[in-house]
């Protein structure tokens, strides 16, 4: 099993700042989406890379967002951000407590849990 690492172009140029960011530059291939306005520096590359060339919007920062405003509206179906990935990615998120504080009010207040979410 192989790891792959993808971001958005807007990371890349502080990417090796990160705790072992250097590490990850070198070791891991990484698949790079394109962010409008952001146009890293060509040296800030990873060493393995490959760049999908069509813009794609979505990003970290909208998931976090969209699952904010859909647990603040009590909502449990795809917590917002159907479209912008998978029910796996989501039944992934529930079961491995990414986003834990907002997702553990919402199960407590909705009953959420990975079930929800099979593909």
């Amino acid at each position: 099993m192989e790891f792959v690492f993808v971001c958005g172009t807007d990371i890349i140029d502080s990417i090796r700042t990160w705790e072992f960011g250097n590490e990850l530059c070198e070791e891991v291939e990484f698949i790079i989406c394109k962010r409008i306005n952001y146009t890293p520096l060509k040296e800030n590359f990873p060493k393995r890379y490959r760049i999908l060339e069509e813009f794609i919007d979505a990003s970290s920062t909208k998931i976090r967002n969209r699952i904010d405003e859909h647990l603040k509206i009590k909502k449990k179906l795809d917590l917002g951000i159907s479209g912008l990935t998978t029910k796996s990615v989501i039944k992934y998120i529930v079961e491995n407590h990414l986003y834990a504080l907002k997702i553990l009010e919402s199960k407590k207040l909705n009953g959420l849990n990975g079930e929800d979410y099979k593909d």
